[in-house]
């Protein structure tokens, strides 16, 4: 009978061990998972960042490579964003940047949308299968979106309100055609935008 209880006992505890060993590893999961969430997205908008960016591309690259789809991408600026922090200061920048970010969101709200800050006041969207006509579209939709904010801003040389400069670049994944190349594609065609002007 000892012997029983004996063995109950140690059942008992073991089984006690077992599951706290169990809960710890899930708490270490977990934490482990937030880690990485947030090192993948901005503190402020909540969007993914560069890091974030790039490792979901990593992911949805060799899927559209595959399947010969379409993929673009919209590079996007604050016009006079270092002007707009100069007048009205680091937190009504914040404000801005929030409004901006959630405005993106709005805009391209497909669930394959992959929307992010990746810099300053530097936003940029990858999109998956989308046509040549769709993403000038998509980016005009946005550049509206934004000025419908009415969001004033302090130096008025291109509005009296918070405007986008927009570049934007598409191609099918493949040969001639990779994730850096077509970023930077979308970069070039934003520096044209700000040449041209801003706002557009």
């Amino acid at each position: 009978g000892i012997d029983l209880l004996f063995m109950q006992v140690c059942m008992i505890f073991l089984i006690k061990y077992e599951h706290e060993l169990v809960l710890r590893k899930q708490k270490m999961t977990s934490r482990l998972k937030e880690k990485t969430s947030s090192s993948e997205h901005d503190a402020l908008t909540g969007l993914l960042n560069r890091r974030g960016l790039e490792r979901r591309a990593t992911a949805i690259w060799p899927y559209c490579q595959r399947n010969k789809i379409n993929v673009g991408m919209i590079a996007l600026d604050i016009d006079y964003f270092k002007k707009y922090n100069d007048a009205f200061g680091h937190p009504q920048g914040d404000a801005c940047l929030r409004i901006v970010a959630d405005t993106l969101k709005e805009s391209a709200a497909r669930c394959t949308d992959v929307v992010t800050r990746t810099g300053g006041e530097e936003f940029l969207i990858f999109i998956q299968d989308v046509n040549e006509e769709d993403l000038p579209a998509l980016a005009l939709k946005i550049r509206k979106n934004i000025a419908k904010k009415a969001i004033p801003h302090a130096y008025c040389m291109v509005s009296k309100n918070v405007t986008v400069s927009i570049g934007i670049a598409s191609g099918v994944p493949g040969r001639g055609v990779t994730f850096k190349s077509l970023y930077e594609n979308a970069d070039k065609a934003l520096y044209q935008a700000k040449k041209n002007g801003r706002n557009c």
